[in-house]
């Protein structure tokens, strides 16, 4: 049996215009639209994006030849079935946040099937990853030095029977789904198969490398606006980090001011204590961790946003 399979909700291509389209021409600008609030952590587009995702890969484990009969086939061969994403430090991505709602939609419907339910297993990162991948090309993605470390429950795998669900936002290259395929395999998973919502066209990758960041940036453009007002004043919000470093990014610091008025206390509380808990005073995007006595690249910001906290925080 293929030991890794990658399933997607959709496979995206660009029309003449450079828009948006599925592989039979239909417009995926909504679908575009919610990926981009998503990647910044809106709890409705995520929840949307997540219900495709739920259709797809149930249709798979019911009716499919990959991973269905995996699933199907427990009694005859007991496992166990993992669904983690790529790992965090202490702030959410979107990928994990989908990865979350997933098992969620995924077992009900395995549970009115009587089928065995899927285990939700977040992966732990060291320290932060790079700010900018999805702006790199291909090579770049192979060949950048890795900053991070994310850990796998290797134990785990070599004392159970363990198949593992990847879940990921988006595949452009496949670089970061191909180094978890061969992690999770080496570490002694049984399979490794990805469930990703948008696989961009393998031709418009290599044509475009910039695909991703323009994907992630077709609502949210980058400066502090009523969209990004929006996910932080939501009742549901959870700080992922592009949003963390959107909101701190030294190009918004003269902004930050007057956007913290639009904010409701609670969910800026939330951005100011995962920033910190992050590492955010020190890191910087292009070396790492930095040095502890000095402030990193969004150190400056944070500082502000706490001072625009006093007298605000409730006690």
């Amino acid at each position: 049996m293929n030991d890794h399979v990658v399933f997607s909700c959709v496979h995206l291509s660009l029309n003449e215009e450079g828009n948006p389209i599925d592989m039979d021409g239909a417009s995926l600008q909504e679908l575009a639209q919610d990926y981009s609030l998503m990647k910044f952590g809106h709890p409705d587009a995520l929840e949307r994006v997540a219900a495709r995702m739920v259709k797809r890969i149930c249709d798979e484990l019911v009716n499919g030849e990959h991973l269905g009969p995996l699933v199907r086939n427990v009694g005859d061969d007991p496992a166990y079935f993992y669904l983690t994403s790529p790992g965090i430090r202490n702030v959410h991505s979107a990928a994990s946040l989908l990865a979350r709602s997933l098992m969620f939609g995924i077992n009900e419907h395995l549970t009115q099937l009587a089928l065995p339910t899927f285990i939700h297993k977040p992966l732990t990162r060291l320290a932060s990853g790079s700010a900018d991948y999805a702006t790199l090309d291909a090579d770049s993605r192979r060949n950048r030095e890795k900053t991070t470390k994310t850990l796998l429950p290797v134990s785990d795998f070599k004392e159970q029977p363990i198949h593992v669900l990847f879940i990921d936002d988006a595949w452009v290259t496949g670089t970061t789904a191909r180094r978890a395929r061969d992690r999770a395999l080496a570490a002694g998973a049984r399979s490794c198969h990805q469930l990703v919502a948008i696989k961009v066209d393998e031709e418009v990758a290599k044509e475009d490398s910039a695909i991703e960041d323009r994907l992630n940036r077709s609502v949210i453009h980058g400066g502090l606006d009523a969209n990004v007002a929006g996910i932080i004043n939501h009742p549901h919000f959870e700080p992922v980090q592009r949003l963390l470093r959107l909101v701190l990014h030294p190009q918004n610091r003269e902004d930050l001011p007057g956007f913290c008025d639009q904010l409701d206390v609670t969910g800026l509380l939330k951005v100011y204590r995962s920033a910190l808990a992050n590492d955010y005073l020190w890191i910087r995007p292009e070396e790492g961790q930095g040095e502890r006595q000095q402030h990193g690249f969004y150190g400056e910001s944070l500082h502000q946003l706490g001072g625009l906290l006093r007298g605000r925080s409730p006690r």
